[in-house]
């Protein structure tokens, strides 16, 4: 009987977490489904996906790619980027971010919010997170 209560005690608290994929110390992926391919070391989340980063950039999408080897993270369907720090908001249907450079590529139409104060709607976005 004990042994019953302590498995179901484990499932009951840490199935959660295991849709939660820690790719690295860059970033944190949660989605309904995350699969990992060892062999490609690729991180592929689909579903209501959220990741965060560790320097405050929060991003949701339908689907996602990451490829840890060269920290790269690609994007699909209903993509939204906060940059928290700078205050901006971009919005695409597909995004590849290109962590160790901070380039952040929009492909299609882009929607863009910095702050209160402006919206610039685009196509086709190069944002360098790291210049000013």
């Amino acid at each position: 009987m004990k042994n019953k209560i302590i498995k179901y005690f484990f499932i009951i608290f840490f199935l959660p977490l295991i849709t939660k994929a820690f790719s690295n110390d860059d970033f944190i992926i949660e989605s309904n489904t995350i699969e990992y391919k060892e062999n490609n070391n690729v991180i592929i989340a689909t579903g209501n996906v959220k990741i965060t980063s560790k320097d405050n950039v929060k991003i949701s999408a339908d689907q996602s790619e990451y490829i840890k080897l060269t920290n790269e993270l690609f994007l699909n369907g209903n993509v939204e980027i906060i940059d928290q720090d700078k205050e901006i908001r971009i919005q695409s249907e597909k995004v590849r971010y290109y962590k160790n450079k901070e380039l952040i590529q929009s492909i299609g139409t882009t929607n863009i919010d910095f702050g209160n104060n402006y919206t610039i709607d685009t196509t086709d976005l190069d944002y360098l997170r790291l210049k000013n």
